[in-house]
């Protein structure tokens, strides 16, 4: 699940609390995703990155996932 959070929230010893954005569930590729950015689109959309690795294992694999946060 991916969660949107405001800047003006994060404070030490705080809560985190966000509005969640994304679900990924089946069909979706589920893994333990150890990486995510965000960058505005020429048309000023947002898009999503996340990134995970195959820890060097064989049967494992390196995922990169884009996604268009539509709004």
């Amino acid at each position: 699940r991916l969660k949107r959070i405001s800047a003006a929230t994060i404070k030490p010893g705080g809560v985190l609390a966000g509005t969640v954005i994304a679900r990924l569930r089946p069909p979706l590729t589920v893994d333990n995703f150890e990486g995510i950015d965000v960058r505005k689109g020429p048309a000023g959309g947002n898009f999503i990155y996340l990134v995970s690795d195959d820890n060097f294992n064989p049967e494992q694999r390196t995922l990169f996932m884009m996604f268009e946060l539509m709004e």
